[in-house]
């Protein structure tokens, strides 16, 4: 194989590594970005759920004062 012919594969398979790492990096951006998003949920409906404890929770403390 000539040495151009060797430099060509050397570059072909170069800008191949750089692409499948490319793609890689963006894979696990779109991971990671879900991920956020499931945390941000949860906590979300964790504050929502305990919000309505707490809303649930006064109406009972204000009965049996008044008892």
């Amino acid at each position: 194989m000539s040495e151009k012919a060797k430099h060509g594969v050397r570059n072909s398979l170069d800008e191949r590594r750089e692409r499948e790492a490319a793609v890689s990096a963006a894979a696990l951006k779109m991971i990671e970005d879900e991920a956020l998003a499931r945390e941000i949920k949860t906590n979300r409906l964790r504050e929502l759920r305990l919000q309505k404890e707490a809303e649930d929770s006064k109406p009972l403390k204000k009965a049996k004062s008044r008892e």
